[in-house]
């Protein structure tokens, strides 16, 4: 079968990529303790329930475990522990989570990350990372009561007392929730409603202790355009962005929460494979790599790959023929709009870091379509329908009063309104993100919210 490997050289308790010096999280060689003994039977260390250790160490990396050092006599554990189970049976019922706490070692993919001899992480011929049962990995119990920034339940720190630059980590759907989200189990509702969500924040803290004020959300499980979406493999997740910290914690949010007790839905997540590398604290950032755009006869939509600095990226300066157009935070697309038609635009964009410094510009050339109004009824000549990306409003302009409707791909109407002659303006931005037909009288126009 052919493969797509991820280059993980390891060498000692983590990995080195000697190219790039990425260093990797390797849970088989343990450093505080020094041997991770499992139960045979159930896959869990020994020492979960204990609070002999409030960090468990593997070489440069040390994850917590029982910060609060309360164990509840053996009744109780939280933060980070280690598992060889692979177990993703279901243990509940929708009336009940009794089989949990006996059998919350598992994770969904089914295993622990398989590599090969030389620490390459193996992947199928689509993309999958592949697993084999026995191979280890971390389960986080997110003990939220106590929870504080000074001091996480869910911390990552590096033990020599440096910054890095995360790059990235495999996370993946521990099966108490996965079933959870499904079924139901006796605390948790299952999802389904639109919008319902349970999601994982993972934050960045700096010399001082304190947030960074930067973080990256992962989707779990999200119910969304009538279906529940969560996966039961293990995925990368991408924390360049979070620039050069000292520790990382994580902390999760579920829409089915108690405003006083929190979360219904169990907090569980399964980690593997964290990397960072050292800081460049003189580097700029990168330059904003694969711009590409896509012109219309006045917008043209441009999208990017996110730029990397030791400091975190603020954002992106977004120029059009020479003068800023625009700041853009929290994207990597932006839709430049009321362009003429037929007209040459010289586009770039520039990173800007946390600190303020810039990196070089990407550039693209593109050029508005010619406008074509080819056999139009009346509806239709006397009536524009636009969409702004950046406000999320659909923009419609008519001598015709009618019924305007907006459907999904599938046929699904999301919405439908009466408006009269003259402007109107529909805000969008409570529909999911996706490709929508919007229709008025005989006209149709697709949008990508």
């Amino acid at each position: 079968m052919k493969k797509s490997l991820l280059f993980i050289f390891f060498s000692g308790a983590f990995g080195i990529n000697a190219q790039s010096n990425v260093i990797t999280l390797d849970l088989s060689s343990p450093t505080n303790p020094t041997e991770m003994i499992v139960n045979e039977d159930k896959g869990n260390w020994v020492e979960t329930y204990s609070s002999d250790f409030s960090w468990i160490e593997f070489d440069l990396f040390g994850v917590t475990h029982l910060r609060s050092g309360m164990g509840w006599g053996s009744s109780y554990w939280d933060g980070f522990t280690y598992c060889t189970s692979g177990d993703n049976t279901n243990y509940s019922s929708s009336s009940s989570s009794n089989g949990w706490i006996a059998n919350q070692w598992g994770c969904m993919p089914g295993g622990g990350i398989k590599t090969d001899d030389f620490g390459y992480v193996l992947k199928d011929e689509n993309g999958k990372v592949e697993v084999e049962k026995g191979n280890p990995y971390l389960i986080a119990y997110w003990g939220y009561f106590g929870d504080t920034v000074e001091e996480p339940c869910l911390e990552v720190m590096f033990m020599d007392g440096e910054s890095y630059q995360p790059v990235g980590v495999y996370i993946a759907n521990h099966p108490w929730p996965y079933y959870g989200n499904m079924n139901g189990d006796g605390f948790a509702k299952p999802f389904t409603k639109e919008g319902d969500m349970f999601k994982l924040t993972i934050h960045g803290k700096d010399e001082n202790g304190e947030y960074t004020g930067i973080s990256v959300d992962h989707i779990l499980a999200e119910f969304k355009d009538g279906e529940l979406i969560q996966s039961a493999d293990w995925e990368w997740v991408d924390l360049s962005s979070l620039g050069a910290v000292a520790s990382l914690y994580f902390t999760m949010e579920s829409t089915d929460a108690d405003p006083m007790f929190g979360p219904n839905t169990a907090v569980y997540f399964c980690m593997d494979k964290l990397q960072v590398k050292p800081v460049d604290v003189n580097a700029l950032p990168t330059v904003p790599a694969a711009l590409t755009g896509t012109a219309e006869e006045k917008t043209i939509n441009i999208s990017w790959i996110a730029s990397e600095a030791a400091q975190g990226i603020k954002g992106y300066n977004v120029y059009l023929n020479g003068e800023l157009n625009a700041f853009v935070e929290n994207a990597t697309e932006y839709l430049f709009e009321n362009l003429t038609p037929e007209t040459v635009y010289n586009i770039d964009v520039q990173a800007v870091a946390s600190d303020n410094s810039l990196s070089d510009k990407a550039s693209v050339v593109l050029t508005t379509k010619t406008v074509v109004m080819v056999g139009l009824n009346e509806t239709e000549k006397e009536t524009s329908i636009t969409y702004n990306k950046n406000s999320r409003k659909i923009i419609i302009i008519t001598n015709n009063a009618g019924e305007i409707s907006i459907y999904s791909v599938n046929g699904k109407n999301v919405l439908s309104k009466f408006i009269e002659a003259g402007t109107e303006e529909i805000n969008i931005s409570d529909i999911s993100t996706g490709m929508y037909i919007v229709r008025f009288g005989n006209m149709s126009q697709s949008i990508i919210r």
